[in-house]
């Protein structure tokens, strides 16, 4: 009797062991396999603020997706985190979407947030764009859309790169940069447009004047694409019905956009001057290959002939950047 007693114990520490062992190994499968957040680099720019929407108002849980918004008043700061591979996407135009992929990042487009009108201006003290031959003009990098905007605004009135001084200045420090003698003007938006023109500097250039020029999109790296092709849907469909949400709720969204960037919410809504913010059906347009301007397929060809005729190499088509797949897909 005792032996069994002893037998039966043991039989039952055993059923335990094993039933605890794969509790833990259950445990370790389910951690093992639970999806890490996609990593979204976002910096101030009213036209992609509804990301911030989609966070605050579940968008992104309701459609099964873990996204971390990682927010940097500099928009260098998220470029650099994106380059570095310490971020899954990044919210950044079609030019910088090109030039990832020049510099080695494999990057596609997936969303379109909007296109800049009047949006993107160059302010500066003269009084024309061609008063600034020998004068010193800002952009916010030395090779991308920034630099592209500037070197388009000097085409357009008759200037070459060769006849200004360039600086890189962020667009949010281009004021301080006019007030102390920097540069003489500079590529910049809202808030700091307004600010600058109540401060007596002019808009000497605006991207309507080269519509097309300036697209803000969505932007992943190509990796993330492939492993979690359904998280990226997820996604773009929670920025679709963000915006949606915006456009219905306008008021109570600048607030929320607003705080989220450490904005006031009337600098959040003066950004949409000058902007076309893109629905769905917009964005149709956009990943449609034509002609029309609206299109990413023809400005991005503008953008890969303006580095081929620089000297860049090693540029993918613009079919290789720009993936229709999911927009299509919600319009079907």
């Amino acid at each position: 009797m005792v032996r069994k007693s002893i037998l039966a114990i043991i039989v039952s520490i055993i059923a335990v062991s094993i039933i605890v062992l794969t509790l833990v190994q259950d445990d370790k499968v389910g951690l093992a396999t639970k999806k890490d957040p996609i990593k979204i680099g976002i910096t101030v720019w009213s036209g992609d603020a509804h990301a911030f929407l989609a966070l605050k108002k579940g968008l992104f849980e309701k459609n099964d997706v873990q996204v971390d918004l990682y927010f940097a008043d500099q928009y260098s700061e998220i470029e650099q985190k994106y380059l570095a591979g310490e971020l899954d996407g990044i919210f950044a135009t079609l030019t910088d979407a090109i030039n990832f992929n020049i510099n080695g990042i494999n990057s596609k487009v997936v969303y379109v947030t909007d296109y800049s009108n009047d949006a993107d201006v160059i302010v500066g003290r003269a009084a024309l764009m061609s008063d600034l031959k020998d004068k010193t003009i800002s952009a916010e990098d030395t090779d991308g859309y920034s630099r592209i905007f500037v070197l388009k605004a000097l085409e357009k009135s008759g200037l070459s790169e060769n006849d200004v001084n360039f600086a890189v200045i962020p667009a949010h420090e281009v004021l301080s940069a006019l007030e102390n003698g920097q540069i003489d003007a500079g590529h910049t938006w809202e808030p700091t447009k307004s600010d600058a023109v109540k401060k007596g500097y002019m808009v000497l250039f605006s991207g309507g004047q080269i519509p097309g020029t300036i697209t803000s999109t969505l932007v992943f790296n190509s990796k993330i694409i492939e492993e979690r092709p359904d998280d990226i849907m997820a996604i773009v469909k929670s920025m679709i019905a963000a915006q949606e949400y915006r456009d219905l709720n306008w008021k109570e969204s600048m607030i929320i956009m607003a705080d989220a960037e450490g904005l006031l919410a009337s600098d959040i809504e003066s950004g949409f001057d000058g902007m076309n913010s893109l629905d769905l059906k917009e964005n149709l347009y956009a990943f449609t290959n034509s002609n029309s301007t609206e299109s990413l397929y023809n400005s991005g060809n503008f953008i890969i002939e303006h580095y081929k005729k620089n000297g860049k190499t090693n540029i993918p088509p613009i079919d290789d950047i720009i993936e229709p797949r999911f927009i299509n897909k919600l319009t079907t």
